[in-house]
């Protein structure tokens, strides 16, 4: 159930950027990459990485680009 939480929490952090109107990002790491941002962030063992959260003020003619393709 901590994944489980920890979405919810993460629903949370987006609804009250969105509130702020601060722009947000999420990017889920792949493979190797938790291990590695935890090792560089120092981290003690036992911590997950679920996903990174951007947060920020949306910059003036700013493009949204999306993964998704459209059909």
């Amino acid at each position: 159930m901590d994944f489980v939480e920890i979405w919810c929490v993460i629903e949370n952090v987006f609804l009250a950027t969105t509130d702020e109107s601060l722009g947000r990002s999420m990017r889920i790491p792949t493979e190797e990459q938790p291990r590695k941002i935890l090792e560089v962030l120092g981290c003690p063992s036992g911590y997950q990485l679920p996903c990174i959260i951007g947060i920020g003020h949306i910059a003036e003619g700013a493009e949204y680009r999306s993964r998704f393709i459209r059909i």
